[in-house]
């Protein structure tokens, strides 16, 4: 038994597995609370940017999760970690997120029936500084692989690479309050994502001086 992962590109395996992997969702500020104030010049602390590492390596291998001992649960998690709207209403209607209960267990039984597994290796995380074009909101780029193995063998053996690239705000109650988690920090959401898997990666530099 070893580690394959499908021919089809990223974005066709998730829509059959119902999870996402191609996405640049319109802004959505409801249920959100930037994360710096509009005064002086917005940074990210040492202490925010560990925070949000971790929480969009969370994201990930929930948005990516196809095993089948995990994938309800990492489907339930994404509830909580994308903005209701438009994310999780545009995920849904392009079927990339179950649908409800029935849609869910549907889901879950194909994966169980195949067996399949799936693992997440991510490679870089990069936090940025708030982005004035997007209304404050903090720019996480994250680069990886992904591998998966079911009964069927289907696809190839390489691990499929991908980068992501999302928007991070504080979530907020209906007062527009911050909600807290269980430690006291503001919780955060994924209030705009982008699949950026397809495009090439820069040329690196060629530097050194011209020969004489």
């Amino acid at each position: 038994m070893y580690w394959r992962v499908r021919k089809a590109g990223l974005d066709q395996y998730v829509r059959q597995y119902g999870l996402h992997a191609a996405l640049a969702a319109s802004l959505c500020l409801n249920g959100l609370l930037i994360l710096t104030r509009p005064s002086g010049k917005p940074t990210v602390t040492k202490e925010q940017k560990a925070d949000m590492d971790g929480f969009a390596r969370s994201v990930t291998n929930h948005l990516l999760d196809t095993s089948y001992i995990s994938y309800r649960k990492s489907t339930l998690a994404l509830t909580t970690e994308l903005a209701a709207n438009p994310v999780q209403a545009m995920l849904a209607k392009a079927g990339m997120l179950a649908l409800g209960a029935d849609d869910l267990n549907a889901q879950e039984k194909s994966l169980q029936d195949k067996r399949q597994l799936s693992a997440v290796a991510i490679n870089e995380v990069v936090v940025g500084d708030p982005d004035a074009n997007h209304n404050g909101l903090i720019p996480i780029d994250v680069k990886g692989v992904v591998a998966i193995h079911s009964t069927d063998e289907s696809g190839t053996a390489d691990p499929q690479p991908f980068r992501f690239k999302y928007w991070i705000g504080n979530k907020t109650d209906a007062k527009r309050q911050p909600v807290m988690d269980a430690n006291g920090k503001p919780m955060l959401m994924v209030a705009n994502l982008e699949d950026l898997s397809s495009q090439p990666e820069p040329a690196a530099p060629t530097g050194g001086p011209a020969s004489q």
